[in-house]
């Protein structure tokens, strides 16, 4: 994820996440949103030090690794590895995360579909029932701008904002990165094979991103919602457009 000073032109009180769906639930870890049938994300406004927050991962797993994974951490590693897991034991209880051949994190027993994301000061995580998913969290900053040439294509850029241009173009990233983990096998150019078309920018919307492989061809409907000088974006659904 991307990391550098916040940038405010959007930053609102974290009470906006309230506005993103009535389906709101205040829960220990923060905030869980169902935007859809069988969809759950959990958010985590991160507080606690990495580690009090491993130790609260320890008291409710049983796992093996957590010795040995502390000391090579740094704080925000650690905060952000832990929260993330946290966040999955929280919308998923008693559902282990495990990874694949290709890094993809799965819940044990494929319980449901899941991704993960994490900048700054939050984490987030999105679980669906029915089809895969992905999520991406970025706090906003005119740095999106000097990598736009590294993932943005012709097609992308006819969907810029120009009122919001650095807001476009982090719409554009997230999607990317959120269709980049929900296909989840690597060997994606994020030019070639991805696009997205933003529109015009709001505080929460939607718009369609596609994916264009060999092997994997599809559109999927993103939302998203820019709050406290971050965006977060998720896929909401796959679509019929080609």
């Amino acid at each position: 994820e991307m990391a550098d000073t916040a940038y405010t032109a959007w930053r609102c009180p974290s009470s906006a996440f309230s506005r993103i769906s009535p389906n709101f639930v205040v829960m220990p870890l923060d905030k869980l949103l169902r935007p859809a049938p069988g969809i759950v994300i959990g958010f985590w406004e991160i507080s606690e030090s990495g580690a009090a927050l491993a130790q609260k991962y320890a008291s409710t797993t049983a796992t093996s690794n957590l010795a040995e994974a502390m000391p090579s951490m740094t704080e925000n590693r650690m905060q952000h590895y832990y929260a993330c897991r946290l966040l999955a034991q929280q919308c998923y209880p008693d559902k282990q995360v495990v990874k694949d051949s290709h890094g993809k994190p799965h819940l044990h027993d494929d319980a449901a579909h899941m991704s993960w994301s994490h900048s700054g000061k939050y984490a987030v995580f999105i679980g669906n029932d029915h089809e895969a998913t992905g999520i991406d969290l970025e706090q906003v900053s005119p740095r999106i701008q000097r990598i736009q040439h590294k993932f943005c294509n012709a097609a992308d850029l006819k969907h810029i904002d120009p009122h919001f241009h650095n807001e476009s173009l982090l719409l554009i990233w997230t999607a990317k990165e959120c269709l980049y983990k929900l296909y989840g096998k690597k060997e994606v150019d994020f030019r070639q094979h991805l696009t997205a078309e933003p529109g015009p920018v709001q505080q929460e919307g939607r718009f369609t991103a596609h994916i264009h492989k060999p092997d994997f061809h599809a559109s999927f409907e993103m939302e998203y919602s820019f709050f406290d000088g971050y965006v977060v974006t998720w896929v909401l659904q796959k679509t019929n457009r080609a």
